[in-house]
């Protein structure tokens, strides 16, 4: 949970860059959150890493 400086809980606005993805490893996000509270605006770095051990596939939508 990601809080403001005045101690609310932020909430996610939106995502504007992502890069890497599950063949690389990794996947990190540009995102912005800001508080409902004082309208600060937070831009934070979010990395996932992944193993082929943690990868599960949820479901396969098209047979291309």
């Amino acid at each position: 949970m990601l809080t403001c400086k005045c101690g609310s809980k932020l909430e996610w606005e939106d995502t504007s860059d992502v890069e890497g993805g599950i063949l690389e490893g990794y996947i990190i996000e540009q995102q912005l959150w800001t508080c409902p509270n004082c309208q600060a605006e937070y831009f934070v770095q979010a990395r996932v890493n992944f193993t082929k051990d943690n990868i599960e596939i949820d479901q396969v939508l098209e047979n291309i």
